[in-house]
Formats: C-alpha cells, structure tokens, sequence
C-alpha cells in the first residue's frame, strides 16, 4: 500500500517522485520546477527524503532568495515522521490547522504533525477534503494541479526537526542550479521533466459526473457492468468507480456508457469527455460541429497558434483516438510510462489512454480517467 496523492485542480505543477511531493504556483519559473524536479527524483526513494530536500532548499533560501515572489511547498519523510518546506504564498494544512510562511522571512521549515492528510496549496486555500475511496492518485511525475492532498499510508509521527524559519531578506537573482541529492539515490544523467509512469488527477470538488451519464440514458449503448445500485461501469472493474461496490462475477449486460473520462486543461478547466471533440480556436465554424456530430471545445492560446480545428477527440465504446486536423504548429502526445512529446502524423489517429498529455497551440491537456481503457487492440486492465 503506498501513499495516495490527489491532485487538486487550478494553476501551478503538482511532482511526485517516491514518497517526496511538491507543489510550485503559477508564478514560478520554469527553471524553478526543473529544480524541484530534479531534486524530488534524487531523494524521492531515500527515507529522509523530505529533511534531505528541506535542509538543501533552507541553505540556498538562507543565503539568497531568487524568486521571492513565487510559491512553493514540498513535504516528505523524515525518518518516522514528516517534514515540510513552504516558500512565498504558500500553506499546508495537516491536524494542528493551518502553516504559512510569515511575510518578514518568506518561507519557512517545519515538521508536519501526525495527520490522515497533508494538503499544501497556495495561501488562503480553505481546509481540505480527502474524498474516501477516490479512484484517483498520482504515482509518479509532474502534471499540471493547484496543489495537492497526501494521504499517508501509515499515520505519521512527529517530526524529528524542530520548526525553524528564516529570517535572511528576500532578494532577487538566478533560480538555484543545483538540485538536492543523497549520495545513494542521485542520478545526474536524468534532465527530462516528465515522468508519467502512472498519472490520475482529483479535484478539490468533485469532477464532473466520471461515473454517470450527462443525463439518464444519455449515453451510447455499450457492454457495461452494473452494481447493486444500478450504476454502470467498464466490464473489466471490479469495483463500482461511483460508489465502491464490488461488481466481480457480475454478468455484462448492454446499457448507457458513463463519461470516459475528462480532460483537465492547464488552467486548471476540467472538461467531461461524453463523446467525439473537436478542440481549436474557432471549432465551432466547423461543419462536423455545426451538423451535431461533435462537440466543440473551444482553447485560447497566449501564442496565436492554435488553430481553427486543431486536433479531434473520437470515443468508440470504451476508446479513444486522438487526431491531428493538419494543424499548422502540430498536435503532440506524451503517452503514459514515457517522457518524449512525440509528434502526431495529421490526419492519423493515435489511441489516448488515462494519463496523456495532449500539447496543442502551447496548450496542454491532460486525459484523466477512472476506466482501464482498451487501446491498440490490448485487453482491458
């Protein structure tokens, strides 16, 4: 049983790497997440993973501070216990209330007391709410997310390191280079950003309707599964992805299909995936789209180029392919298990499987769902 982490919807990048999580707001430089990145993959399997990032972040803070406007937070282990590191308008909540930096120092070191959940986000956040049974939770990598809540697998001791805060000025300079490492674990070959051996996102509010139609009887007819409740489900789950219940040895039967999934934009927008999509800037000029046969979904891009109908969503059954339109700057794809963006072929499908990344027009979307989806002719689950 390992730690189970959501993800909580809005802006900023959610890492996990080991039982070490990290959180960066919106306002934080690209060469701050590739540090945090970085460091979080040297310490992530050590046991003290969390003091060993804490001290290495505390001693660069303490000396100077290079982006004194942005946010942060991390925790992980420290030795039976848990420690955490907040930087800007940051805060995390665990069973004393709630932790912030004070203004005058900017960031602060602390121990987390013993708690069911550890939530970090950005200053003012309310308190959190873990979801019991939620099909969510991100094993591996970075993706986009406005904070997070971890739920240990086993109930946390205090803290060995007592809280201590700097009191060093902020001031403005280069973001750190140097990434936090432990002699058994670091790994300087590794520079790529994205891990996604296993991606799944929760919200901070319930997503739209995963488990349920849009409205009864909305949905195609396919092969599901239902339980005792009458809710349908993938025919290769063994547990209701609305209410938890068993559904092994449950005979398939044809009924209304559920939402796939959804798509979780970099703004922190969740979009329900009931049917075929056409993403771009104007879909709905389009005369797929105009005819009914899809649904538009409309994208600003801060560049300029995105394109009219940029990329296609098509749903068969369980399945989805993904498709670029002949899209002038191109549609990309980080598949799950790797981290390369490769670029699609226009006008070939490709198969979109829970946890992908979609990059389109400087845009990324995130496909999240609860469903083991069928893809390249492979079994389910």
């Amino acid at each position: 049983m390992t730690d189970r982490l959501e993800v909580l919807v809005g802006p900023g990048t959610v890492i996990r790497h080991g039982r070490v999580v990290a959180w960066a707001g919106p306002t934080a430089s690209l060469a701050l997440v590739k540090f945090l990145d970085q460091s979080l993959r040297n310490v992530g399997p050590s046991a003290r993973g969390g003091q060993i990032l804490a001290e290495h972040i505390a001693q660069i803070l303490a000396e100077r501070d290079p982006e004194p406007d942005a946010a942060f937070g991390a925790v992980g282990p420290d030795g039976p216990g848990w420690t955490a590191i907040l930087h800007g308008p940051a805060q995390l909540w665990d069973s004393r209330g709630c932790t912030a930096p004070p203004r005058t120092a900017g960031w602060l070191r602390a121990p987390v007391a013993q708690s069911p959940v550890i939530a970090v986000g950005p200053a003012g956040s309310p308190a959190p709410r873990l979801v019991p049974h939620s099909p969510y939770d991100l094993v591996e990598g970075a993706v986009p997310g406005g904070g997070f809540l971890l739920a240990p697998r086993e109930p946390a001791a205090a803290a060995a390191s007592p809280a201590t805060a700097a009191t060093t000025p902020a001031t403005s300079g280069a973001t750190p280079a140097t990434a936090a490492t432990t002699p058994a674990t670091a790994d300087s070959t590794r520079t790529d950003l994205v891990d996604l051996r296993s991606v799944a996102i929760a919200a901070s509010r319930p997503l739209p309707g995963v488990a349920e139609p849009a409205a009864p009887g909305s949905g195609p007819v396919v092969e599901v599964i239902y339980c005792h409740s009458g809710h349908p489900n993938h025919p290769a789950v063994e547990r209701c992805a609305r209410c938890n219940a068993t559904v092994t040895g449950r005979s398939p039967h044809s009924g209304h299909r559920p939402p796939v999934g959804v798509l979780l934009a970099d703004d922190g927008t969740v979009y329900r995936v009931d049917g075929d999509l056409l993403i771009g800037s104007a879909p709905f000029d389009d005369p797929e789209v105009a005819e009914g046969r899809r649904a538009p979904l409309r994208l600003g891009s801060p560049a300029g180029n995105l394109s009219p109908a940029h990329a296609e969503i098509h749903v068969s059954g369980w399945e989805l392919r993904v498709t670029d339109r002949g899209s002038a700057s191109g549609t990309h794809l980080v598949r799950p298990g790797r981290s390369d963006w490769e670029r699609l072929t226009p006008l070939r499908p490709e198969p979109l499987e829970p946890g992908s990344h979609i990059s389109l027009g400087q845009r990324v979307l995130t496909f999240v769902s609860p469903w083991p989806l069928v893809a390249r002719g492979r079994p389910a689950g």
